[in-house]
This record gives structure tokens, sequence and C-alpha cells, in this order.
């Protein structure tokens, strides 16, 4: 726990420190005809959120396969993965029920060398911190805040655990960089990406919806539709999803309980906040259409993981937006002695649910706690 301790002290204390300077300064961005988000003096602060990833990414690579309640079971196949021909791929994928494409995946990665199982840990881990990196780097106008974010939510702690999902996450937020620079280059490379991603994780195939946004500003009526919509699924009989599920691959993840019940308390006051801002946010963030229906999709797959809990891990998919939705919002707010005390107020919310939420029992960090060292 003194790794995390000593880690996340560090980003509330940056998160402050830019909030005091977003305090002290005049709202001045500029967007590009792209939509990509320019401000002065941005080089800074991309400078240090390179340093802090860089950071995080070492603790992950350099953890033990005990570290992350998955690992228990990636490790060993990737062990016989690494020990098996090409031929017997396959076989292997269809044994475990893992897609095909991470298989393979594994097979290159330990060609770099067969006897050593660290190099999967390693390498995921620089491929999952380069996508966040990227995805925060392009688009958040406050980076420490959507890094505090990051963190406190669990979307580092969880790459520990579920790194089939979390790879593939990480290829599509780099696929959907590219894909919002609108070149032909960039669309083909997006499209590659997000084949590989949906070739470790199957449910990377309902992010593909993101493509088809454009940057238009949503109306008020589109954050009432998606409330009506949340309540008509919240009173589907959970029966009738679990009928539709019985038709799907998915079938065996029917029994999993639902959750996120608090999730959605938050994320529904969240969507008051950004409701709120989004006049201002839609004059300096050309994307912010995107985030709204980022974040729309996300509360709706939460109110089906209230009767299923399978539907939590798509909701993380979409949940990404509120890396970017909430800094950049709270950098349209009005210079006030009131506005910086809610800043604050939200750094110390996220605060609390790292330590008290996510980090409270082995359980609930996913067996991110103990945190031990490869060579321990």
């Amino acid at each position: 726990m003194t790794i995390y301790n000593i880690v996340f002290i560090f980003l509330i204390f940056a998160a402050i420190v830019e909030a005091v300077l977003w305090y002290r300064s005049s709202l001045k961005v500029a967007c590009s005809p792209n939509g990509q988000i320019k401000c002065r003096k941005r080089n800074r602060a991309y400078v240090l959120l390179l340093a802090e990833m860089f950071t995080l990414c070492v603790i992950s690579a350099l953890r033990a396969s005990s570290v992350g309640t998955d690992m228990s079971t990636y490790i060993p196949r990737y062990e016989v993965i690494a020990n098996s021909t090409w031929n017997e791929l396959k076989t292997l994928a269809d044994t475990w029920n893992f897609e095909f494409g991470f298989v393979v995946f594994c097979k290159l990665i330990s060609l770099i060398n067969p006897l050593n199982v660290q190099i999967f840990t390693v390498i995921t881990s620089i491929i999952f911190t380069i996508g966040f990196y990227l995805f925060i780097k392009e688009y958040s106008l406050l980076p420490q805040l959507s890094l505090l974010i990051f963190v406190a939510y669990g979307y580092w702690t969880n790459s520990f655990n579920t790194v089939r999902q979390y790879l593939a996450l990480s290829l599509l937020l780099i696929a959907l960089i590219l894909w919002r620079k609108n070149k032909t280059g960039t669309k083909i490379g997006a499209i590659l990406l997000s084949t590989i991603a949906i070739s470790f994780h199957v449910s990377s195939i309902c992010f593909i919806v993101l493509y088809f946004i454009k940057n238009r500003r949503e109306s008020e009526k589109a954050y009432l539709i998606v409330l009506g919509i949340a309540l008509l699924i919240f009173l589907i009989p959970k029966s009738l999803i679990e009928s539709v599920l019985s038709a799907t691959p998915y079938i065996k993840y029917i029994n999993m309980k639902g959750s996120g019940g608090a999730t959605l308390i938050v994320l529904l006051c969240i969507y008051l906040f950004v409701y709120m801002q989004r006049n201002p946010l839609s004059k300096i963030d050309k994307n912010a259409s995107l985030w709204f229906w980022m974040f729309s999709i996300a509360i709706l797959v939460n109110v089906l993981a209230l009767k299923i809990g399978l539907f939590e891990r798509i909701m993380r998919i979409f949940l990404v937006s509120m890396l970017i939705y909430v800094p950049n919002s709270f950098f349209t707010l009005k210079k006030s002695c009131l506005n910086f005390s809610l800043y604050l107020t939200v750094i110390l919310l996220f605060s609390i649910y790292f330590y008290v939420v996510l980090m409270v029992s082995q359980e609930s960090s996913g067996y991110a706690i103990p945190y031990i060292t490869w060579w321990q």
C-alpha cells in the first residue's frame, strides 16, 4: 500500500497546484479545425504528465503475478502459449475461451524471451500506458485532474486485473484519436487498431459506434431523452435481459450479480454538472458532443449493470470519457472562490473514493494490494 500512497499523494498535490494555476489564469483556448484543443503553455504540463505516466507504467510493469486477480490465470496460460507451436494456438484459444488475437499476441511477445514470463506484464503495461497517456494528452485541458481521476476511479489498478480488456481499451483510445483527425490515412490506422482490439476482447466492438458521432452541440432534449431511456431500461425485467444474453457467448456471465448503484448516483450528479456547463464547453471543445454521448452510453449501460454485473465492464469502456468530460467542464467555470472550492471538493471526493472504496480491501482493489515486485 505504501507505493500507492506515495503515488496518490503526489497526484493530489499536482492536481491542487493545477487548480491554483487554473484559478489564476484566464480562459484562453483556441480550437483547430479538426477539433483538437490547443492552449498556451501546454507542453510543460504534458512533460509532467509523461513523467507521471512513465512512473505508473514502471510500477505496473514490475508487479508480481499475484498483483491482480486475473493474473493467476493469465500467467500460467501465457507460459503454455510460449511453449506451444503456432498450430496449437487456435485450440488453446477455443479451450480457454480467449480471443484468438490475444493468444497470437502472447505468442509474439514470448519470442522476445520464452523463459521470462515478466515480459508479458512489461509489454501489456507499456501498451496500456501509451493509450491512456495519448488520450489525456490529446484532449484534456486539465491533465492533472484527468490523471487523478484515472488513478482514483481505478482505471490504473484495474489494468492489473482485467489485462485483456484494458489492453484492448488502450488500442481503442489510440484508434479514436486517429479517427477524429479525419484524414484517410489516420482512419485506416483507426480501423486496423480497432480490429486488433476486437481480436483481443470482443466487447470492443461496441466502441465503434463512436466513429459515427459528429461534432454537433447536443440539445437539452438529448439529455432528457437519455434519462428517459435510462428509466425504461431500469423498468425492463431482468428475465428479459437474461433471455437475450442466453443467445450470445456471454451466457456464462448471466449469473453475475448486479452492481453499480452508488456509481449511478455519482454519474447522475456529474451528468447534471456537465449539463450546466454544456454551452461554454461546446465553445472551446469541438469534441464536447463525443464526451456527451460516451458518458450517456456509460449511464445507460450502468443501469443494465444494476441487474447483471457483466455490463459493468462495458460501462467502463465508455466511462473513460469522464477523464476528459469532467476536467474540461471544470476548465470552463468562471474563476471565483466558490468554483475554486468546488474544484478542490471534487479532488477531495475522488481521493476519498480511492481510499474508502477502491483501496479499502484486497477484493475491492482487484487484489492490487498488497503490491509486490516480481523479484520478491
